[in-house]
């Protein structure tokens, strides 16, 4: 299923997953009918990735030799815990 095609001000809406996104400015915002927000965000001038799940929020650093991002504290991997956090609010698996 995909998502509907983009507004004029870049947000695409899907009312059947019931979510909705916005990019600018290295932000990617992730809103879901729960309420929930998601937001993972560029930190150029740290060369990291950094996302705030709810409650939870994680940095990312890239890593060169294994070419993921990952992260500081227990090195996970940024994108399974994207589609593991997504997947929790959606009720279904999300796979990037």
């Amino acid at each position: 299923m995909l998502p509907s095609p983009p507004s004029r001000n870049g947000s695409r809406t899907s009312t059947l997953m019931r979510w909705d996104y916005t990019t600018a400015d290295g932000v990617v915002t992730i809103e879901f009918a729960t309420g929930a927000k998601f937001i993972l965000s560029r930190q150029s001038q740290m060369k990291q990735m950094w996302l705030a799940a709810g409650s939870h929020g994680f940095h990312y650093s890239w890593d060169a030799a294994r070419n993921l991002w990952l992260d500081d504290k227990d090195g996970h991997e940024l994108f399974p815990r994207l589609a593991e956090t997504i997947s929790e609010q959606l009720g279904h698996p999300v796979v990037f």
